[in-house]
């Protein structure tokens, strides 16, 4: 058998803001979970902001961004934030460290969690390197790793790929073309 569907939808202009209720859904098992109201984490006005990564920490989430401020259109700034499970904005965003900006770079950096603290790799003109990131945000010393990278945009975006956390530390695939 066919069932056929009829109705009317509209739509209602509101000039005012509203309170909008937090949205919540009940599983089949009747576990449920809600969604928060949002939590504004940084904001800024120019420039622009791009790649950012949301990591998990053992108390929450790792947040990290790079943007454009408007005094450094040259630099792509890298900044941190953490907030813990509770949405709770735990450690303020700050900025981590200034990278050369290369215009057909398809990756600045890639971070991941692990034992305590994350691992960060930045690719910073023809050089990959690597350095600690407390929970904080104190960061360590870099140290370059792996081959240089492409200065060329005839060799592709250079510097894709990942960091990934292991028991015993942190393993890094990058990939570039020549």
């Amino acid at each position: 058998s066919t069932a056929t569907r009829t109705g009317t939808r509209t739509q209602t202009y509101t000039p005012t803001a509203t309170e909008t209720p937090t949205p919540t859904a009940t599983c089949i098992s009747g576990l449920g979970w809600n969604v928060s109201s949002p939590v504004l984490i940084s904001s800024q006005s120019g420039g622009d902001i791009w790649l950012s990564r949301t990591v998990p920490t053992d108390s929450g989430w790792g947040i990290f961004w790079l943007r454009t401020d408007p005094d450094a259109t040259t630099m792509a700034r890298l900044y941190y934030a953490h907030v813990d499970f509770g949405g709770n904005i735990t450690v303020a965003p700050m900025l981590l460290t200034s990278i050369a900006k290369i215009p057909f770079r398809g990756h600045y950096y890639m971070v991941t969690w692990n034992a305590g603290h994350y691992a960060l790799l930045t690719a910073e003109s023809a050089y990959l390197y690597y350095q600690t990131v407390s929970l904080t945000g104190a960061i360590s010393q870099r140290h370059v790793v792996g081959p240089s990278l492409f200065v060329d945009p005839q060799y592709d975006e250079e510097a894709d790929g990942d960091v990934y956390p292991y028991p015993g530390g942190f393993m890094a695939v990058v990939e570039g073309e020549c």
